[in-house]
């Protein structure tokens, strides 16, 4: 029980959240593939609006960041 509270912990951990989707929109390629890599969870990581770093990628038209991101999906 206590390895799963803190991989919840983990996975919503907010500065790798907010940090996940200011590189998706900046479209920093390999920091979000190198954050991905430290914690595969974020990929379903939501901001203030709700949104998650594939939404981000994609509004701003990174597509190289979104089809990373979207390869990454966890299906959760």
């Amino acid at each position: 029980m206590t390895a799963v509270v803190l991989a919840m912990l983990a996975c919503a951990a907010p500065a790798f959240s907010v940090e996940i989707h200011d590189l998706s929109r900046d479209g920093d390629l390999g920091k979000v593939t190198k954050l991905l890599r430290s914690n595969r969870a974020l990929v379903d990581a939501r901001d203030n609006d709700g949104n998650t770093p594939l939404h981000v990628a994609a509004a701003y038209g990174h597509k190289d960041v979104a089809k990373i991101v979207a390869g990454q999906r966890s299906g959760c």
